[in-house]
């Protein structure tokens, strides 16, 4: 569908080449995240043998995944934001796939990453319509539909001197209502992804446990 219509699809999920274990491991050898994950379990599996070879081997690759996917729990590596301002055009819309959903990213002409905010919490939240990507821990910052700072010129402030004081402060105060509760919601689907990606991991665990079982 996205080559259909010739609109690139992107992600920041990646191993940097410079981290050569890492990267030996994780995208070379394993290459997804269900098998980084099925390495982790195995390496924990493998502390019960009795082979060192293949026990030093499994919870080293082990440990090495584990760390990853906990540095990277957002789906975006430094290396992965790179690597997308290095490969989007100046200009162009194209489709960025983060944290299992699909988000409208435009890399601004004069320099900058900018996902579309679609979070139900902004919806009452008027101005606020492009969300910065310049890091991975989630510490953005919100522009309006010109790509100015949210508020720095908002049409509260350009009214400023019409505008009675009690009512402008009301005003104020809902939008920073409304602000607060997105950025809670926004950080609660972080929150639950990151509880996901542990039960992937308990849940390929304990059937990696079963099979063991099985097997005595």
């Amino acid at each position: 569908l996205f080559d259909m219509f010739n609109i690139r699809l992107v992600h920041g999920w990646t191993c940097d080449p410079d981290d050569q274990e890492t990267y030996r491991i994780v995208a070379k050898k394993h290459g997804s995240y269900n098998k980084v994950v099925e390495a982790i379990v195995a390496g924990d599996m493998q502390k019960r043998t009795e082979k060192r070879v293949e026990l030093e081997t499994a919870v080293h690759e082990g440990h090495v995944c584990s760390h990853f996917l906990a540095t990277t729990a957002s789906q975006l590596s430094y290396h992965g934001l790179q690597a997308i301002f290095d490969t989007v055009r100046p200009g162009e819309l194209c489709v960025l796939f983060r944290n299992n959903h699909f988000s409208t990213l435009f890399k601004h002409p004069q320099g900058g990453l900018f996902t579309l905010v679609t979070d139900q919490g902004f919806a009452k939240t008027k101005g606020v319509v492009w969300e910065s990507m310049d890091r991975v821990d989630g510490n953005s910052e919100f522009y309006n539909g010109v790509f100015e700072p949210y508020g720095l010129y908002s049409d509260e402030a350009e009214n400023q001197q019409m505008t009675p004081v009690a009512e402008t402060d009301d005003h104020q105060a809902v939008a920073d209502r409304d602000l607060a509760l997105a950025l809670s919601l926004q950080q609660e689907e972080e929150q639950q992804h990151a509880d996901f990606l542990r039960q992937q991991e308990n849940r390929q665990r304990q059937q990696a446990h079963l099979q063991q079982q099985q097997q005595q």
